[in-house]
């Protein structure tokens, strides 16, 4: 989970995979997945997963982020939020 600093779309990344990763976004942790606010799947089997919010995050709102993955294969990866 993250709070958001400023009012404005976020880039979320996940870089260095290594597998078949998929995030969404949501802003309730419990009403998970009726909430979504974005869904990022690049391209099937993509290592990094990078997409900006089609709308504005609201400061101060708490967001949570879930990682899917998709190919079975363990591992770590780097992840960026950023303000746009």
């Amino acid at each position: 989970r993250f709070t958001a600093t400023v009012s404005s779309p976020y880039r979320i990344a996940l870089t260095n995979t290594g597998s078949d990763l998929s995030w969404d976004l949501t802003n309730s942790y419990y009403d998970y997945p009726d909430v979504w606010i974005h869904y990022c799947d690049d391209s099937l089997l993509a290592q990094d997963e990078v997409c900006v919010t089609p709308t504005a995050l609201v400061q101060g709102q708490t967001y949570y982020l879930f990682v899917d993955e998709w190919d079975s294969v363990p591992g770590t990866f780097t992840l960026r939020i950023d303000p746009q």
